[in-house]
């Protein structure tokens, strides 16, 4: 490993209206990371999401899948730099609660 690391400077989780109580929503993850010596384009993205919410977090914007029932603590995001150098922060899948239908 060389150089400094990556820095994840946010991570934002938008769900995708409209959206019903206890039923399953689309979720966009978006995870913003600096490195000194790389663009962010050349980052590798990844991450981890918590039970109840499914799909990959594998690039800069992914789209998840959670049931709108509560908030999702305990997710991962995750980027690391060509040399190998890597960041991660916990942040909170919040559920929907703009635009929310009976289902």
């Amino acid at each position: 490993m060389g150089g400094e690391a990556p820095v994840i400077t946010s991570v934002t989780s938008t769900p995708v209206a409209p959206c019903a109580n206890g039923i399953s929503s689309d979720y966009t993850i978006a995870i913003a990371a600096t490195d000194a010596e790389t663009p962010a384009d050349e980052l590798t993205y990844s991450g981890a999401v918590p039970g109840g919410c499914f799909g990959t977090i594998d690039e800069r914007v992914s789209t998840i899948n959670c049931v709108n029932g509560g908030d999702y603590p305990g997710a991962i995001a995750m980027v690391e730099d060509p040399q190998g150098n890597t960041d991660s922060l916990s942040f909170t899948i919040t559920r929907c609660t703009e635009n929310v239908t009976e289902p």
